[in-house]
């Protein structure tokens, strides 16, 4: 047997998913940043004014890390008498190492200045100082590509192993032998064997860490399922439903603005709040639920605008309800793509919770005692 024992294909595979997933997210992030610079050379342009000005530090998670510098403005416009806030200088990063070079650019936007605001005319939420491309705009895009190819490296590497276990060995050339002595070329990495005697394959490899990530992913798919069948059951559901006249009494866009990580960046989220009243066999009810989706907030305000504009306060809508449960109602019933969505990310995590488990399986089996007749 073979004194070097290998890594479990399954493991290969492991290792390589979370390279090839963060690096295609990194890879598609710098695309769409790149797209989104070179569009906004014909965006056009309004007046704004700088409302926060200055420079964060990110000390990064362990003390041994070098911290960054980063560049934070928000500036606040007007399009179609709807007021925005913004925080993107340029499509490129503004995070560095050096302090001088995060202050050098904030110099550049003092709180109070009055700027020209670059925004897209279809989604004017998203906006930019400085419109355009660098040729520092090609860094994620690199840096994406080159992490997914360490884990195509380690794909490739596990069907290697596959195909060098299907290959046929060499037979061990017989030499003769006094009795009771181990047979040549029988060694093991705990020594050598001895006939009569179960010989080990070697320690199993921790398995504490891939059963917590297994359970996990398990966990995870099982949430998605859940909640994308029941809203995919749900809105097939809702095309029977009769109907009946409602209309709409609340509409409105709900802002929220938290600040999160480290840096205290500014996320803003965009949510429609829908409330129609509607009547069943002489008896009111009252619902907030457009669609079976997940969910409908955002950080695209035109998307929730959108919403509050097809069902303004006071419109009259027709309202599907449930016969059974009557308070169950919905103004688009259907299936969504969201739901469908859910359940193909659940079936994502399955796949890596069934890989995991039949890793950590095949390494039991391999931890199993050998008797040498």
């Amino acid at each position: 047997m073979s004194a070097v024992k290998k890594l479990p294909k399954g493991c290969l595979i492991i290792f390589a998913i979370p390279f090839i997933l963060f690096g295609a997210i990194f890879a598609v992030w710098g695309i769409y940043e790149f797209i989104g610079g070179m569009a906004s050379e014909d965006w056009p342009a309004t007046e704004g004014a700088i409302v926060r000005s200055g420079v964060s530090v990110d000390k990064g998670d362990s003390k041994d890390a070098e911290p960054r510098y980063i560049a934070s403005v928000e500036y606040d416009y007007v399009v179609n008498d709807y007021e925005y806030t913004g925080d993107r200088i340029a499509f490129e990063s503004q995070s560095f190492f050096e302090e001088n070079a995060a202050k050098k650019i904030i110099r550049k936007y003092p709180v109070g200045k009055k700027v020209q605001v670059f925004y897209d005319p279809d989604k004017p939420h998203n906006s930019v100082l400085e419109p355009g491309t660098t040729s520092n705009s090609f860094l994620p895009i690199v840096f994406g590509i080159i992490i997914m190819l360490f884990g195509v490296m380690a794909i490739v590497a596990a069907f290697k192993i596959k195909f060098e276990k299907l290959k046929p060995g060499r037979p061990p050339a017989e030499s003769p032998q006094t009795p009771g002595e181990p047979e040549q070329g029988d060694f093991q990495s705990t020594g050598t064997s001895v006939p009569g005697r179960p010989q080990s394959r070697g320690k199993p490899a921790s398995k504490g860490t891939l059963l917590l990530i297994g359970l996990g992913c398990l966990a995870a798919a099982a949430v998605m399922f859940i909640f994308g069948v029941v809203n995919i059951i749900s809105g097939t559901e809702s095309k029977s439903w009769p109907s009946t006249e409602g209309y709409v009494i609340t509409s409105y866009v709900d802002k929220r603005v938290e600040y999160v990580g480290s840096n205290r960046r500014r996320t803003t989220t965009y949510t429609p709040v829908i409330r129609y009243e509607y009547n069943v066999s002489g008896r009111s009810y009252t619902s907030g639920r457009v669609c079976f989706s997940g969910g409908s907030g955002g950080s695209d305000r035109s998307d929730a605008v959108e919403v509050t504009e097809k069902y303004p306060e006071g419109a009259e809508v027709k309202v599907f309800y449930n016969q059974e449960k009557p308070e169950e109602s919905v103004l688009e019933p259907g299936v969504v793509w969201s739901a469908i969505i859910l359940i193909a990310a659940g079936l994502v995590f399955l796949v890596v919770a069934v890989i995991i488990f039949r890793s950590m399986r095949k390494s039991s089996e391999d931890s199993l005692p050998i008797y040498q007749q």
